[in-house]
């Protein structure tokens, strides 16, 4: 009896540590008013290759890529429309090796990556023939205190931060010419409690916007850069997907698009 009511103990104490833990996840999105986007979509999946497939339908009926994001064993894909055809290609595989392969051989048919997701053990990049961006360069660094001081020496070079993914034990980034930043900043917090929120408070009062949020190696990665007009910016934090889908949908009838999907803590 002493036995069972140990086990029954402990098996209440997991319970308790799993919920605190999840309690603390949660989805971010970053809405704008001002967007190219004339409507927006979403899909996701348990899997990779069921996401692969739902994008695929998507691309068919005339949206494209925007963002693909993984948390809490769920795959997440934004699509836009824009009046515009696009033409891309999403590359998925388990190695870095096979990574930049894949990478290597999309640009020989003129695509470049303008994105980068991973998850339960994948990399994953969106592939564009008709961005803006040109000179696109993955930087890759071993550690937070390494990456931060790359990207100033970047900057210095004229290029901009495109997108950041922390991977296994290397933070991942993309820099690029040709985008329509001038002055971007950044910020990194180990949690988001630890004053993100006032953060970007703040850098909106100083006249930035926020373009991208990313949580991974455990630190939140906030990037914020000033532009030609204010695109009208608000974020929405949810615990559970489904609610956040549902917040999701008042701000697109609010006349708000997704610019951007996080999952974090």
């Amino acid at each position: 009896m002493r036995f069972v009511k140990s086990v029954s103990a402990l098996f209440l104490l997991l319970l308790c540590v799993s919920a605190t833990v999840h309690a603390d996840h949660f989805w971010l999105g970053l809405f704008a008013k001002k967007t190219p986007y004339a409507h927006q979509a979403y899909v996701s999946e348990k899997s990779i290759g069921n996401l692969t497939y739902r994008i695929e339908e998507k691309w068919r009926a005339g949206y494209y890529l925007v963002d693909v994001e993984y948390g809490r064993d769920i795959w997440a894909a934004l699509f836009a429309k824009d009046g515009q055809r696009h033409a891309q290609r999403l590359i998925r595989a388990r190695s870095q090796k096979d990574f930049e392969r894949m990478i290597a051989r999309a640009k020989r048919d003129g695509y470049t990556l303008v994105n980068i997701e991973s998850g339960e053990g994948y990399l994953v990049g969106i592939m564009d023939k008709k961005t803006p961006l040109h000179d696109v360069q993955l930087v890759k660094a071993r550690y937070w205190e390494d990456f931060l001081p790359a990207i100033r020496n970047y900057w210095k070079q004229g290029y901009r931060i495109v997108d950041v993914e922390p991977y296994g034990a290397e933070i991942w980034a993309l820099f690029a010419k040709g985008t329509p930043y001038k002055t971007q900043a950044f910020a990194t917090f180990d949690a988001w409690k630890e004053g993100a929120a006032a953060t970007i408070r703040k850098r909106w009062e100083e006249g930035y916007n926020l373009k991208s949020l990313e949580y991974g190696y455990g630190k939140w990665f906030l990037l914020f850069a000033k532009e030609s007009e204010d695109p009208g910016e608000r974020y929405v934090i949810r615990e559970e997907f489904d609610e956040f889908i549902r917040a999701m949908r008042k701000e697109w009838k609010a006349g708000y698009k997704l610019i951007d999907l996080a999952h974090g803590w």
